[in-house]
C-alpha cells in the first residue's frame, strides 16, 4: 500500500477522531471539568438530621442572610468573578443561619448548601469548586448537637467519600472510597474489549496464525495498557476534559503509527503484509469509535452497581 493512501487514512481516522470530541464539546467559556465531592452517608436514622460540608479553604462566593441583617441585604456582592446582582445571593433559610454560625465559630467557610437526610436521601454533594479539604457537618435539630467529622483530604479529582453512622447518630467512620481493584478492573476491561475488537478484524483480514495473534496480543498490550492506564489516573486527578479528550486523540494517532510501524517491521516477510496498514487503520478506528465506548459503558455500569452496594 503506498505512502499517499496511508497519509489518506491517517486524515480520515484524525477526522474521525477529531468530529467526535468537538460533538462532545460546549462552547461555554465555564464548560472545563469541575472537581467534585460526594458523601455517601450509611446508616441514617429516623431523627431529624441536616448534613453540609465546610471547608478552610475559600469558596469564592459570598453570600448574605436575611435573618438578623439590619438593613436586610447589602446591594452588590463580591466574589472572585466580579460583582452579582444581589438577587443571586440572598438567603432566607434557619437552617443556612445555623450552619454558618457553626462553620464562622469553627474558622471554616460554609459551602451554602446543605441537605435534609433520610426518605431516601443519604447523600450530599459539593459539586461545584469543592475545595480539596473538607470537613462534614451534621445538625439535630431536636436536640440541637452537631456532629462533625475530622477533615479529609480529596485524592480523587472527583472524590467519593463513605461515612458510616453509629445507631446514636455520630460519626463513627468516614473515607474515601478508592477502591484501586476497580480502577484496576476498569483499565483490564478497556484493554480487553478493544483487543477483541482487533483480534476479529485481524481474523477478517486473515492474519490468522499463532504469530499473528500473539503478536497483536503483545503490542495491544503496551500500546492500549500504556494509553489507558494513564487516561485512568489523569481522569483520577484532573477529571475529563478537553486537555485528556486530545490527548486521546493524539495517543490514539500515534498508536496506529506505532502498531503499523511494529507490524510492518515484524510481518515483513509475511504473504500478508501488504494489508499490515488497512488493518492498523481499521482496528485503531474500530477500537475508538465502538470499542472504547463499550468499554466505558460496562465500566458506568459496574461503577454504579459498586455505589449501590456501598450505599
Amino acid at each position: 500500500m503506498g505512502k499517499r493512501k496511508i497519509r489518506v487514512m491517517l486524515c480520515v481516522l484524525l477526522s474521525a477522531i477529531t468530529a467526535v470530541l468537538m460533538l462532545s464539546v460546549s462552547a461555554s467559556a465555564d464548560s472545563g471539568p469541575k472537581p467534585s465531592i460526594n458523601v455517601i452517608i450509611k446508616n441514617v436514622g429516623s431523627e431529624t438530621c441536616y448534613a453540609t460540608m465546610i471547608s478552610d479553604r475559600s469558596y469564592g462566593f459570598k453570600y448574605i442572610s436575611l435573618n438578623g441583617s439590619e438593613n436586610g441585604v447589602t446591594d452588590v456582592i463580591m466574589d472572585n468573578w466580579g460583582r452579582y446582582g444581589k438577587e443571586d445571593f440572598v438567603i432566607d433559610d434557619p437552617i443556612y443561619d445555623i450552619f454558618s454560625a457553626y462553620a464562622e465559630q469553627d474558622g471554616y467557610e460554609y459551602s451554602a448548601w446543605y441537605v435534609k437526610l433520610g426518605k431516601g436521601t443519604n447523600e450530599i454533594e459539593w459539586s461545584y469548586r469543592s475545595p480539596d479539604r473538607f470537613k462534614l457537618v451534621l445538625y439535630y435539630p431536636d436536640s440541637g448537637r452537631f456532629e462533625a467529622s475530622p477533615v479529609c483530604d480529596c485524592f480523587a479529582y472527583n472524590s467519593i467519600f463513605i461515612v458510616e453512622l453509629s445507631e446514636s447518630g455520630e460519626i463513627s467512620g468516614i473515607w474515601e472510597d478508592d477502591d484501586i481493584i476497580y480502577r484496576i478492573l476498569s483499565i483490564l476491561v478497556l484493554i480487553i474489549v478493544n483487543l477483541l475488537i482487533e483480534l476479529g478484524l485481524a481474523l477478517l483480514i486473515k492474519f490468522r496464525k499463532k504469530f499473528h495473534i500473539i503478536t497483536i496480543i503483545i503490542t495491544n498490550l503496551i500500546t492500549q495498557g500504556s494509553l489507558f492506564i494513564w487516561l485512568n489516573f489523569r481522569i483520577l486527578t484532573h477529571g475529563a476534559g478537553i486537555f485528556e479528550m486530545f490527548g486521546y486523540l493524539i495517543a490514539e494517532v500515534v498508536i496506529l503509527v506505532v502498531e503499523m510501524t511494529a507490524y510492518s517491521i515484524i510481518f515483513r516477510k509475511d504473504e500478508r503484509r501488504k494489508y499490515v496498514p488497512l488493518y492498523a487503520f481499521l482496528a485503531n478506528l474500530a477500537s475508538f469509535l465502538v470499542g472504547s465506548p463499550v468499554a466505558w459503558f460496562i465500566i458506568s455500569l459496574v461503577n454504579g452497581i459498586r455505589r449501590n452496594i456501598n450505599v
